[in-house]
């Protein structure tokens, strides 16, 4: 499985073990809001559209995912995922952004603040495989909003807002 294959999987999942305090984070979270600020003027720039949508999901054995999209993408002219015109897998990107790993948590002294560290193992913006996608966080009962560390781009931090998924009925 190369570099990222099982024993480093396994290792992260010791390291969870030994830094996760609570498990309040655990389930399923939808996307609220998504975001990037300068930090001077506090102006937003909105890279999914305002209406993006998504889903962040943390298993209580440290493994997360995490898919995001902008509504409204033309679908391909070809049905196959793995198909598509070189413009048609273009807007897909401009569309979505997914990644998946493991994470760990490391609780702050002000309550409902942690650091989750997000450490990536698949992601459809390659640059991210390999990293450690590092969010300051806020729990307050049913909502989660996760902050970039550092600018992500042009000196902007990234702060998403997720709601927790409640019980679904499946038919």
């Amino acid at each position: 499985m190369g570099k990222f294959g099982l024993q480093t999987l396994a290792k992260r999942l010791q390291t969870y073990r030994s830094a996760m305090p609570f498990s309040e984070l655990a389930g399923g979270w939808s996307l609220a809001d998504y975001r990037l600020v300068t930090n001077d003027s506090g102006n937003a720039i909105f890279p999914l559209g305002t209406n993006a949508q998504g889903f962040i999901m943390y298993t209580p054995e440290g493994v997360m995912s995490a898919n995001l999209m902008k509504p409204g993408a033309k679908p391909h002219a070809n049905a196959s995922p793995h198909d598509g015109t070189p413009e048609e897998r273009v807007r897909s990107m401009e569309h979505s952004l997914a990644y998946a790993g493991t994470y760990t948590v490391e609780k702050q002294d002000e309550p409902n603040k942690f650091i989750l560290r997000h450490h990536v193992t698949v992601s459809s913006f390659p640059n991210w495989v390999g990293t450690v996608q590092t969010r300051l966080a806020t729990l307050t009962g049913y909502r989660l909003v996760l902050e970039t560390e550092k600018p992500v781009a042009g000196g902007l931090n990234g702060i998403l807002t997720w709601v927790r998924v409640q019980n679904v009925e499946v038919n």
